[in-house]
């Protein structure tokens, strides 16, 4: 009986390392992230049915990859906290693949509204329908990205009106003190020149070859140490079951 209960822990330890070493993984194996090329930018859409735009992602800043839509030619992403699709061409032809999120790779914009009394938000991207705010009571909480639309640039924004709930919409960026902003004038992300470098040639490798981009997941180390407790363990159990049992082998 003794040594029933004896095997049944040893077991329940090695259960263990094995769900958490599960659970790292999953977490590696759910962060992919992919960059848009330095010359290019990703038109995001609300749906999968295309047509226009919701914002744009700037080349050389990345978005997180969700799920492929079947039967569409669609994925969906996620970009500084909104979701939205985008076409699986741009996802598969001109983006590459991160596992892991270690820095800011979307582009952090923040303005002042700079127009005085009344200022038009648009609730959807057709830019059909303005409404009116004041600007003294309207507060930016974020903004997702950019829009243009018809040469006008605009910023996809989340705001709040006096005591209204939180909302989405499109303010002008000649409003905000950003009046000059152009697609053209965002910044280069320092991560991506640093993390789309070529790798550099080692003994394993010797061509530094990556074609996919991927990074590997660094914790080997703890792989290893995981397999050895494991060895031990199933040792352990073995030597126990087939160990003679002491008031037996008397008689």
């Amino acid at each position: 009986m003794k040594k029933l209960i004896l095997v049944t822990l040893l077991l329940v330890f090695i259960m263990i390392p094995f769900t958490l070493g599960g659970t790292v993984l999953a977490e590696d194996e759910g962060k992919l992230y992919y960059y848009v090329f330095y010359d290019n930018e990703i038109p995001v859409f609300a749906d999968t049915d295309g047509g226009t735009p919701i914002f744009y992602i700037p080349g050389t800043y990345a978005y997180q990859f969700d799920t492929e839509v079947e039967g569409k030619d669609f994925v969906k992403i996620t970009y500084n906290g909104k979701e939205g699709y985008i076409g699986k061409s741009h996802h598969n032809s001109t983006h590459e693949v991160k596992l892991d999120w270690q820095g800011e790779y979307f582009y952090t914009i923040e303005f002042d509204i700079t127009a005085t009394g009344n200022i038009d938000i648009y609730s959807d991207n057709t830019m059909t329908s303005a409404i009116p705010y004041a600007a003294s009571s309207t507060k930016i909480n974020k903004v997702y990205s950019y829009y243009k639309a018809n040469d006008v640039y605009y910023f996809y924004i989340n705001y709040t009106y006096a005591t209204l709930p939180a909302m989405d919409g499109y303010i002008k960026v000649s409003d905000t003190s950003l009046s000059g902003f152009t697609s053209a004038s965002v910044p280069q992300n320092p991560h991506y020149v640093e993390e789309t470098k070529p790798e550099t040639p080692d003994e394993d490798n010797p061509s530094g070859d990556n074609p996919d981009g991927i990074v590997e997941p660094t914790n080997n180390l703890e792989r290893y140490i995981l397999i050895a407790v494991i060895a031990v363990l199933c040792v352990v159990i073995v030597v126990l079951v087939f160990l003679p049992n002491k008031n037996r082998k008397s008689n």
